[in-house]
């Protein structure tokens, strides 16, 4: 499952005497990770931004080379059953093709799969647990291990569960991302942003990841790159509301309020209904001295406002 990107940042901004406070965010995508308007497979789980589950694709692979003709009509038939979101049917099936191989460290890995999703944490951490001891190389298990503990803010053994996923599989982009997230809660920002560096490395058109890690950038108030980071999200995303935001504040902490203003113009063509942009170019137009500006924004934020609440 994935997560997109929680940051403290109490970003509380001034027009004219009006206290405008930026929304909280909340996007949801990948792995036991997170997301706004991104894409993202294999895994699970934002401005203050509360970090918002996705939904969890856990890794799973099927079966081993060496089962019987048996043995793989029933794995068949458990995939089948786990897509079709029958999950006690692929509990049984699963128990089954155990009973036949003892030593399927897959068929635990995806009996562990279906337990979770049914919420029966302790017996799916069980079923991980001995995917892992059955194959102790097995890279998925102990990326889905990670994430159940990840649910049960376990975090620091959730850190190293995916650590030992990274080594054993270098090219997990998910698995990265996720890592840098939960060490992001951890305050472990500079292995926070060396962890969604190697994501996007391996997976160069993840909006989230460049999102999270530009969002890390500003905190450590390197906004030259984290500029660099947002214009990426959006040429990846377009329609991906924060990396704007934040581009356009990065921008404006800089002192490049024009360059600011035109983010948030061209933000507004693409998604007009959105109030936290009119707000936003609001602020930047009252920085510039824009007053008249600034009003016929705010006003227009306003009405955007009492529309979404009719």
């Amino acid at each position: 499952m994935r997560f997109i990107t929680a940051t403290g940042l109490g970003l509380t901004l001034w027009v004219g005497s009006s206290i405008l406070s930026f929304p909280q965010f909340a996007t949801s995508q990948l792995a036991f990770s997170q997301s706004a308007q991104g894409s993202q497979t294999a895994s699970t789980e934002l401005p203050v931004l509360e970090a918002t589950p996705a939904e969890a694709t856990l890794q799973a692979p099927a079966q081993s080379p060496t089962q019987s003709s048996q043995s793989q009509d029933l794995v068949s038939r458990g995939i089948a059953a786990q897509n079709a979101g029958n999950y006690e049917e692929a509990i049984a099936i699963w128990q089954l093709v155990l009973v036949q191989e003892p030593n399927n460290s897959l068929a635990y890995n995806n009996l562990g799969n279906a337990l979770l999703a049914i919420g029966r944490i302790d017996e799916a951490e069980a079923a991980y647990r001995s995917a892992i001891a059955t194959n102790p190389n097995d890279a998925t298990s102990h990326y889905n291990l990670a994430i159940l503990l990840a649910k049960q803010n376990r975090v620091e053994e959730a850190i190293a569960a995916y650590q030992t996923a990274i080594r054993l599989n270098p090219e997990d982009a998910d698995a990265h991302y996720n890592l840098g997230y939960w060490q992001e809660r951890q305050g472990r920002i500079p292995e926070a942003i060396a962890a969604y560096r190697e994501a996007t490395k391996i997976n160069p058109f993840d909006a989230d990841a460049y999102y999270n890690l530009g969002i890390l950038l500003r905190t450590q108030e390197q906004r030259r790159e984290a500029e660099v980071v947002f214009r990426r999200v959006t040429v990846i995303d377009p329609d991906y509301v924060e990396a704007y935001y934040y581009l356009s504040l990065v921008l404006a902490e800089r002192g490049l309020l024009v360059s600011s203003e035109a983010v948030l113009r061209d933000a507004i063509t693409r998604i007009p209904n959105n109030a936290d942009l009119y707000y936003s170019l609001a602020l930047v137009l009252d920085k510039q001295g824009r007053f008249e500006d600034s009003a016929t924004a705010y006003a227009e934020a306003q009405r955007l406002d009492r529309q979404s609440v009719n």
